[in-house]
């Protein structure tokens, strides 16, 4: 089985720091995350993680804006 490839954006580092331990206890995911919303909306679109983990309200972009901008067939959850 795969791992699966996923992307988390929060400009709160405790909300990262959060996220990350329950995916390491989970396993099988494959993290990388974004404190600065622009360059993670950057990796997505390179990327193309299996998973997009966002933050509604940043302070630079709102993370419903990036929900907008990615590929209809991106899977999404928000935080």
């Amino acid at each position: 089985m795969k791992n699966i490839t996923c992307i988390a954006i929060d400009d709160e580092p405790f909300a990262l720091t959060v996220i990350k331990s329950f995916c390491e206890r989970k396993g099988g995911i494959s993290l990388t995350v974004y404190d600065e919303p622009r360059v993670g909306f950057e990796a997505i679109k390179r990327e193309q993680p299996d998973l997009v983990l966002l933050d509604i309200e940043m302070n630079s972009i709102s993370g419903l804006d990036i929900a907008h901008a990615l590929p209809p067939e991106s899977c999404l959850i928000f935080t």
